[in-house]
């Protein structure tokens, strides 16, 4: 090689060695410069916080799924369709009669599978006879078999803070469920019965604007049952003959009383749409005594104490109730207190994903989470758990393997209380000692009556 290619050569490697050198030192500088936050979100990390959700966001991702996809999106796209073509001032003002527009007449349906459906009318008479009076009616019927109605007027004395109710109801159905008492009653030994129910109260209610309240009233109410069947299903006579369980206490007479009660809450929370976070507490204390010569008394009593967090300040609350509800004779010569008027979860109040009367016994118990978040203006979707079950007297027998489950989402009304809509999907199982299968499952669409 002569000595200008040597020249060249090393030339070019020591220029191939500065480019190198070169770039490690801008490597080195790009790789200590700070990463530019553009988003203001912050470096992506796992944090203690991230992994205790984990659990809770496994255990809930099929709901959420079933809950956005086939709830939320769906009633999304009908709502603002709603909206844009004013289906709610149009399906008003067609059931709207009267020069103020002031009477209101509702068709309501109700179906809650493993019950007789029901359908009816429902009307609202605002200023009824007079502008601080108004009327509530509700018949709904389906055959001879479950027929209702239901009157009220309230009349306020100090606008809505303060009202004075009358109220009477009769109610004659005969696909009334019973298993037995006692938190172990199998689904298996459901039977039905007849139940007629007249009663006529009056009510002095005192709210306040966040939801707190006292309420008293005196409730005059008599009770028969009959040997009624529904849905191929055999009669509670004719299973107590069989001796699947003892004739339930008060069946073969009925009963007559006079009931007053009190109840009240205290309610931390602010009316929508101010955040949902707050502390509620309830209580309600009921004796009843007997008209008809039985000489029979008892008390029913219980209460609520619950905690709620708007998980973001815009109704997405997350709360965690703990219900207790007992029932027992007055004295030693109370008398057995009739099954209709113990501790009955299921249905409307507590562990949802029950039917009506499913579990009843002397005291009941159950821890509730719930996530109610606005889906429209008037609706909320739901998702509850709960564990809770009926025991002896004074939670005699309570222990976390006699506990069972309900869960389940749906939607109700957000504000209408009188004439709620609601749907709902639910399921409950059988205790955790006998495997915590899921033994009852509710589907329930319609309209419910709430006074």
């Amino acid at each position: 090689m002569s000595a200008r290619s040597r020249r060249a050569a090393l030339a070019g490697l020591a220029l191939g060695l500065a480019t190198a050198s070169s770039a490690t030192a801008r490597a080195d500088d790009v790789a200590k410069k700070p990463i530019v936050d553009y988003d203001g979100r912050g470096g992506q990390s796992t944090t203690a916080q991230d992994v205790a959700l984990f659990v809770p966001r496994a255990v809930f991702f099929v709901p959420w799924v079933v809950s956005e996809y086939g709830l939320r999106r769906p009633l999304e796209w009908l709502t603002k369709k709603a909206e844009k073509e004013k289906w709610a001032s149009a399906i008003v003002d067609l059931f709207s009669f009267g020069d103020e527009k002031n009477i209101h007449i509702f068709p309501t349906f109700l179906l809650d599978f493993g019950l007789l459906p029901s359908a009816g009318l429902y009307v609202s008479w605002n200023k009824f006879l007079h502008p601080d009076s108004d009327l509530r009616l509700h018949a709904a019927t389906w055959g001879p078999r479950w027929l209702t109605f239901t009157a009220a007027e309230r009349i306020r004395l100090d606008g809505d803070r303060t009202r004075l109710t009358l109220r009477g109801e009769f109610t004659k159905r005969q696909d009334n469920q019973f298993y037995g008492l006692g938190p172990d009653a199998p689904t298996s030994n459901r039977s039905r019965y007849g139940k007629q129910l007249a009663e006529a109260s009056v009510a002095f209610e005192q709210n306040a604007s966040n939801g707190s309240f006292v309420h008293t009233s005196l409730a005059f109410r008599d009770v028969r049952f009959y040997d009624g069947t529904c849905c191929g299903e055999p009669s509670v006579p004719y299973e107590a003959a069989v001796s699947l369980y003892p004739l339930p206490p008060g069946f073969d007479a009925g009963y007559t009383v006079v009931a007053p009660r009190i109840s009240f809450a205290l309610e931390t929370r602010k009316p929508r749409p101010a955040p949902g976070s707050g502390f509620r507490a309830e209580g309600f204390v009921e004796p009843g005594f007997t008209t008809d010569g039985s000489r029979r008394s008892w008390v029913r009593y219980g209460g609520d104490v619950g905690v709620a967090a708007d998980l973001t300040g815009t109704q997405r609350v997350l709360s965690l109730t703990l219900s207790g509800r007992f029932a027992g004779p007055i004295g030693p010569g109370g008398g057995a207190v009739p099954f209709t008027e113990l501790v009955r979860l299921g249905g409307d109040d507590l562990m949802v994903g029950f039917l009506p009367g499913r579990l009843a016994d002397r005291s009941g118990t159950a821890l509730t989470a719930l996530y109610r978040w606005p889906v429209w203006a008037f609706l909320d979707g739901t998702l509850h758990v709960a564990a809770g079950n009926v025991f002896g007297p004074m939670l005699e027998g309570l222990e976390a393997r006699k506990m069972r489950l309900s869960f389940g989402m749906g939607i109700k009304a957000g504000t209408a209380r009188d004439h709620a809509f609601e749907v709902l999907i639910a399921a409950g199982t059988e205790t955790f000692e006998q495997g915590g299968r899921i033994t009852s499952g509710r589907l329930v669409f319609g309209t419910r009556r709430g006074f």
